[in-house]
């Protein structure tokens, strides 16, 4: 209950740094952010370690294998007695735009529940097989064999980035909040540039930098490359 209060009042927190950021938060309401509180461990680095060391990860673990790395985390602000929706509301997956299958996952969600997840506050709809679909099915077929998904505050809800799935409307009178890290093969590119942000504090940590990317960016030239690559052998003698 503890940390549920502390990650609860973060994200709040970041939430209002982001809403001065962008000026207002009517601007987010035009590009469908209202509520979506992005790369939260950009903002607190007590967010950096629940990343790269949260019980969940055994589910990256066997169904990623040993190399992968964080794509995003961010919170998520189902707010309440809204009088239009959230882009959350909408059907969606957490891998915008990929529209074709694989034979295993390519990303998983694992999905923190900082809030109880109830009918009344909007408990997250899924769509179970979607990640076989290529496309969309469409929406009458989605709301036909939706499942809602209810669950206690401090459960993880550990899922395919492919599932469609989306947020239902809170008729609740208080926020429900969520948490999301989201953790891909190293080749899909990071939505927020993590070890530019993160750098000074991560130091020399093995573990941590390869989860978070830092041996994955896109380096200047060939040379770096290659200096890249010979490190990592020498490191490994």
């Amino acid at each position: 209950p503890n940390q549920l209060a502390i990650i609860r009042k973060k994200i709040k927190n970041i939430y209002e740094i982001q809403v001065d950021e962008i000026g207002g938060e009517e601007n987010l309401d035009i590009i469908h952010d209202q509520g979506f509180v992005m790369s939260l461990l950009s903002y607190d680095n007590y967010f950096v370690d629940f990343a790269v060391g949260n019980k969940c990860l055994k589910f990256a673990d066997y169904f990623l294998g040993s190399y992968y790395q964080l794509f995003c985390q961010n919170g998520v602000i189902n707010q309440s007695n809204r009088s239009n929706d959230q882009i959350i509301n909408m059907w969606h997956r957490d891998l915008n735009y990929l529209h074709f299958t694989t034979s295993k996952p390519f990303g998983i969600n694992i999905f923190f529940c900082i809030d109880d997840f109830t009918p009344e506050n909007g408990a997250t709809y899924m769509l179970p097989g979607s990640h076989r679909f290529e496309e969309f099915p469409g929406i009458e077929f989605a709301e036909q064999h939706k499942v809602q998904l209810e669950a206690k505050a401090g459960s993880a809800l550990v899922f395919d980035a492919m599932i469609f799935h989306r947020a239902g409307r809170n008729t609740s009178d208080k926020s429900r909040i969520t948490m999301t890290n989201i953790y891909t093969y190293p080749f899909m590119k990071q939505q927020i540039d993590l070890p530019y942000n993160i750098s000074d504090y991560i130091g020399n940590n093995e573990m941590k930098r390869k989860i978070l990317g830092f041996e994955n960016k896109t380096l200047p030239n060939v040379r770096e490359f290659r200096k890249l690559r010979l490190d990592r052998k020498n490191k490994s003698k």
